[in-house]
């Protein structure tokens, strides 16, 4: 199979009069329902020239299909300050019965690399270079690919918050805290904001560590582009990141007490809001946000600094929070990872104004 993946990208690389690969290797395999294989192909100088993604399963075809459209489209747009670190999509084929996505390889090392590294999580200067290295990046990115700006208010809630409300109720269902979240509290939320200006950008959708390439102390490579679209509002991404880095500190850094070392706030955000069974990001995700210590703290500027930059009231982060946390509910069927994307949107929901604080103001 490698070798009809390698001819198919010999095939399409001399049609496009680019180097020919010599070899591949495989570079990733997903066993959920997405699943699918990654290769990297290189040419006769040992440099990587392609990567090719192979569906396994019938699931998988519909995530190539729409991470090679979101590719076209960004590089038919054309955001030239950053299309240097984006994939280039070059063809999408059946071979051998399965289908195939080719595209140009990218550079860098996964920021989870150093992330995993002993100490790196405990260290607030290592931390900090990994949030501005992803922030600059993303920054650029959206001012790159804005092509426009809404106004919140209703029009803005039909287009921009509805489609997720409706997709949630249809795949997951709700219960009443959710009608009334949905229903009563997020249009309330939108009125009270009505007038706020929000710039319209392209969105990656799946804005982790893990997706982020660095090279030479700057950002060289974003791949995984399957959530991605062309026109989107920034809040996804700057969430993703800060949520995604969170979320797996205490494997990132463990100690013998069952606690991120270095991270101290962490145990006091599980005793202060609750672990949910099964499924520690959620207490990550509670302590980067609402928690006590030098990572909230860090975390918090982070996400004040970036809304800063595109002129976004912070305001703005209570509507989007709750939006950000059901979107990803939706992302994947694993029950432990739903279930506990749910379990923090109901904290959220029910207890929120009497034992977190409001983000608006921490991150102020």
């Amino acid at each position: 199979m490698i070798r009809a993946v390698q001819d198919m990208a010999n095939a399409v690389a001399t049609s496009l009069g680019l180097p020919l690969v010599t070899s591949a290797t495989v570079i990733g395999i997903d066993y959920d329902c997405a699943a699918k294989v990654t290769l990297l192909m290189f040419g006769d100088d040992g440099k990587a020239r392609f990567v090719a993604k192979l569906a396994r399963r019938a699931e998988s075809e519909r995530a190539l299909v729409a991470e090679y459209n979101a590719l076209v489209k960004l590089w038919s747009a054309g955001p030239r300050t950053v299309s240097a670190e984006l994939p280039r999509p070059l063809a999408l084929e059946d071979v051998a019965g399965r289908r195939v996505l080719l595209s140009t390889a990218v550079s860098g090392t996964p920021l989870t690399v150093g992330y995993y590294a002993p100490g790196h999580v405990r260290r607030p200067k290592r931390v900090a270079q990994d949030f501005a290295l992803a922030g600059t990046w993303l920054y650029r990115f959206q001012r790159a690919t804005r092509s426009g700006t809404t106004t919140i208010g209703p029009a803005a809630f039909n287009e921009w918050i509805r489609p997720t409300m409706a997709r949630y109720r249809a795949e997951i269902g709700w219960t009443s805290w959710e009608s009334r979240l949905f229903s009563e509290r997020l249009p309330a939320l939108c009125g009270a904001l009505s007038g706020t200006d929000v710039p319209v950008v392209a969105v990656h959708g799946d804005y982790a560590p893990g997706n982020v390439l660095v090279s030479n102390g700057q950002v060289s490579g974003v791949i995984d582009w399957e959530l991605g679209r062309s026109a989107g509002l920034p809040f996804s991404d700057l969430f993703k990141f800060a949520v995604s880095y969170s979320s797996y500190l205490d494997r990132a850094s463990p100690s013998g007490y069952g606690t991120p070392a270095g991270h101290p706030g962490w145990a006091l955000a599980r005793d202060r809001w609750g672990a949910i069974p099964g499924w520690t990001n959620g207490t990550g995700v509670l302590y980067a946000l609402f928690g006590s210590g030098w990572f909230p703290d860090l975390v918090r500027s982070f996400l004040h600094l970036h809304l800063r930059r595109l002129a976004i009231s912070p305001v703005a982060a209570r509507l989007f929070l709750p939006v950000f946390l059901a979107e990803q509910a939706l992302v994947l069927e694993d029950p432990a990872y739903r279930g506990g994307y749910r379990a923090l949107l109901r904290l959220l929901y029910e207890q929120g104004e009497a034992r977190l604080p409001r983000l608006d103001e921490v991150v102020a």
